[in-house]
């Protein structure tokens, strides 16, 4: 997990973004090193995370043309993560709909593109949903007159930005796993909560604050985790997976800073979005 003196800052990565075209194969951003220490060893390579730990909530409407671009790409490839692996019934149709609508227009610039562009962007953002069901939506609510969107190309993103923040999935890391009775399952961790879903569809979940005790077998596959359900009432989840020791990292992380704010809150002190980055 990044410390606070090797997180990757946005002006480094768009220096480096900058030189996508003459990359050669990606190099992983080594979290033991500072970026000095990495810097000599790059030679034009596109520096990635293994995972993202936070995203970033700065204010949209503060930020300038570059640092809103970088938002808008790195979000834009996050939900097509999510609509790769999740199905409507977990997101809702009528919000992959407009995304959908938002994606056509910012990269064409033009709302009154084709048919096939705008089944191009729906399984291009979500190939897990039927892109002729998503078409029929839009053109719908088209005729009604509800697609009233802005000109302008920074509006526009803003709100694509601001739209998939809002989504239930949005922030999830996902892990492959198979549980008890040896049903592949997905498991999504994020800083909010942790759920699972079976063939796409969200089985169940739970805020961070409920889970009790957490702990990974790396030996054995085994990720095993205590939940709060309430009145009482505890249950005991495992799931076999080869990526356990990764999600206990990413969940200590994240209970670690669900903490530290309700203990910051409890001083009535303002929690800045640089001392949300381990």
């Amino acid at each position: 997990m990044a410390r606070n003196n090797t997180i990757l800052t946005f002006r480094a990565f768009l220096s480096f973004f900058d030189h996508l075209k003459k990359t050669r194969v990606p190099m992983w951003l080594n979290p033991e090193a500072t970026l000095a220490e990495i810097e000599p060893l790059v030679a034009n390579r596109l520096l990635c995370f293994r995972r993202r730990f936070w995203f970033s909530d700065i204010d949209l409407e503060q930020a300038d043309s570059k640092l809103l671009y970088f938002q808008y790409q790195e979000i834009k490839e996050h939900l097509r993560i999510i609509g790769s692996l999740i199905k409507s019934c977990s997101i809702g149709l009528a919000d992959a709909a407009k995304l959908v609508v938002l994606l056509s227009k910012i990269d064409s610039r033009d709302f009154k593109s084709s048919e096939e562009g705008l089944l191009d962007a729906a399984r291009s953002l979500f190939p897990a949903f039927n892109a002729d069901s998503l078409l029929q939506l839009i053109n719908a609510k088209s005729r009604a007159g509800e697609y009233r969107l802005p000109d302008d190309e920074r509006e526009l993103q803003i709100k694509f930005i601001t739209m998939t923040r809002s989504l239930s999935p949005f922030g999830e890391t996902y892990f492959h796993a198979k549980d008890r009775n040896n049903n592949e399952v997905l498991l999504a961790v994020s800083k909010l909560c942790i759920a699972w879903y079976t063939d796409g569809i969200l089985e169940e979940k739970f805020s961070i604050d409920r889970i009790r005790r957490w702990m990974a077998t790396p030996e054995k596959h085994l990720f095993q985790m205590e939940i709060d359900r309430g009145y009482s009432e505890l249950c005991v989840k495992e799931w076999i997976t080869s990526e356990s020791a990764e999600i206990q990292s990413l969940l200590d992380g994240y209970v670690q800073l669900t903490l530290r704010h309700k203990r910051m809150n409890s001083k009535n002190d303002t929690w800045s979005g640089d001392e949300r980055m381990i």
